[in-house]
């Protein structure tokens, strides 16, 4: 067991003021320090007084100091073992070993030197090693602990009986012991899971905001500043041409604010076709001449979405970067793949992908597709290609 790890902190360390279970507590403060610190060696420290009475009593009756000394070895060997569970102290295991022998070699000498007042030592020494081991070598030492005191009774007073009894005391005692710590860390353990995976859904979230958002505003606004440009241009030799590239973009901005409104909810859906008809009237109001073929219909809507994020960041790279007359759009099946190729006849540039070709990338990764760049020039060419068998929504 890895002694490092304080669970009952990692419960709550969130709220100071609440219970594993998300109550408020009327602990005071002390005591709910303590609880955020992790238990410790609290629990079991009071078995070093009860168990040791016996022989402390006799010790003290006989007036032995030899006896004396053997129970404050004990003792000693039972505090530095569970001791280190109220730190981030870890014994080795040599050294734990040699205290849980150590104890086990005083009790089995008291218990045959002195009598019947050391038998419920043996206990005590179960309960040692099942905190102060680790995980591996816990559960062993119980048993050995519980065959050796039953062995040492049997053999000395021929009382096999008692034997036996002390010997499942030291097995139920030792395996309740390792076990009561044991669930202590399985339940820290599955709290710092829990708060990993919340925040990996938090990630998660923040890179499919950040990613639709770029990819639904990156394009509307760069068609927002083609079509202010050509107003810009035009409104003085055509007042009714601006007019309605003013009233493009007004409507172009109002299913911009809705568009984000979606993907804010995380509701919003792009179909192909629609992409297409959105990339026509954006690479028109450029000067750049679109040829599209035609558009497979009843695609699976996952893949739908999928094409339609590739053409929408494909054409808006086209209208900002490439200075080309002309953006071809095509979409065909073959060997059990659909191919979608966005190419134009522009300045090419460097393959480096930004954010929206990254999101792309993530985006067709999810589907087990592939995605390619090939910027040399003349011009600009991306190949996405995904499964047919997840294409067909009748398939």
């Amino acid at each position: 067991m890895d002694r490092t790890r304080r669970p009952w902190r990692a419960l709550l360390d969130d709220d100071p003021g609440a219970t594993p279970f998300g109550e408020p507590t009327c602990l005071p403060p002390w005591l709910l320090g303590w609880v955020r610190r992790g238990p410790g060696p609290w629990p079991v420290l009071p078995w070093l007084v009860i168990l040791l009475i016996a022989p402390v009593s006799h010790a003290v009756g006989d007036g032995s100091v030899t006896e004396l000394a053997a129970v404050a070895g004990v003792a000693v060997a039972f505090v530095g073992l569970v001791l280190p569970l109220g730190t981030d102290q870890v014994l080795r295991r040599p050294v734990a070993l040699a205290l849980v022998a150590a104890q086990m070699l005083l009790v089995g000498t008291g218990a045959v030197v002195w009598g019947d007042d050391w038998y419920a030592v043996f206990v005590l020494v179960a309960i040692s090693a099942a905190v102060g081991l680790r995980t591996s070598v816990a559960p062993l030492m119980i048993i050995v602990i519980g065959t050796l005191s039953s062995l040492t009774i049997g053999f000395d007073t021929g009382a096999w009986s008692t034997g036996t009894v002390i010997s499942v005391n030291c097995l139920l005692a030792g395996t309740a012991t390792y076990f009561f710590y044991w669930l202590l860390a399985a339940v820290g353990e599955l709290s710092r899971t829990q708060a990993q995976l919340a925040e990996a859904a938090v990630t998660q979230e923040r890179l499919r905001f950040s990613r639709d958002l770029h990819d639904v505003l990156g394009h509307t606004l760069s068609v927002i500043v083609v079509k202010s440009e050509a107003v810009r241009r035009i409104a003085r030799r055509d007042p009714d041409a601006a007019a309605a590239h003013a009233g493009d973009i007004e409507q172009i901005g109002r299913s911009a604010l809705a568009d984000v409104r979606e993907t804010v909810g995380g509701y919003r859906r792009t179909t192909l076709a629609e992409e297409i008809v959105t990339a026509r009237v954006a690479l028109s109001a450029a000067g750049i001449r679109p040829e599209v073929g035609p558009v497979p219909d009843r695609l699976d809507t996952d893949v739908d979405l999928t094409l339609g994020w590739v053409v929408r960041e494909a054409t808006t790279n086209v209208v900002r970067h490439s200075g080309a007359r002309t953006c071809r759009v095509g979409v065909t099946e073959r060997d059990g793949r659909i191919r979608l190729v966005v190419e134009d006849d522009g300045r090419g540039g460097s393959p480096a992908t930004g954010h929206g070709l990254q999101g792309l990338q993530e985006r067709v990764e999810q589907m087990a597709g592939t995605l390619e760049i090939d910027a040399s020039p003349p011009g600009f060419r991306l190949v996405v290609e995904l499964p047919v068998e997840r294409q067909r929504a009748d398939a």
